[in-house]
This record gives structure tokens, C-alpha cells and sequence, in this order.
């Protein structure tokens, strides 16, 4: 029911290798990387209004998800 639009999909594969590439140049330059993370997850969000329907992300799974990481990385989980 997502991800059926052109331009979302188009958005996505523009959006995740961002995202993908943002994680290792985090680690040389927190700007830079940051940055391209924010860029990544904006051409995601932009899809997704395009095809005016919310991220899966923000259902349910996405913030279990969210809280494992939390709890992962810093051992508690995070709000």
C-alpha cells in the first residue's frame, strides 16, 4: 500500500543510499555526515508526501524498533 508512487520510489532510492552513506562519514566528520543524514531522510519523508501517506516508520514497529536501538546503544531506552 506504500511505495506504490513514482516519485516516493524514486525519493527512496535517492534517500537510503544518502542515509547509508551519511553512517561512515559520521564517524570522520559529525557535520558533514549529519547533514547528509538529514538530506537522506528528508528526500524520504518528501516520498512519502507525495504519496500522502505516513512513513511505516512511525507505526508501531518503527518506534519498537526505535526502542531497541535506544536500549542497544545506551542501555536504556531513550524518549
Amino acid at each position: 500500500k506504500v511505495h506504490k508512487n513514482i516519485y516516493n520510489r524514486i525519493l527512496h532510492m535517492i534517500g537510503i543510499p544518502l542515509i547509508l552513506f551519511s553512517l561512515p562519514v559520521i564517524y570522520f566528520s559529525t557535520y558533514s555526515g549529519l547533514s547528509i543524514f538529514s538530506i537522506g531522510w528528508a528526500f524520504q519523508l518528501l516520498g512519502h508526501w507525495f504519496e500522502k501517506k505516513k512513513p511505516a516508520f512511525f507505526d508501531c514497529a518503527g518506534v519498537f524498533y526505535l526502542a531497541n536501538v535506544s536500549k542497544c546503544c545506551w542501555g536504556k531506552f531513550v524518549p
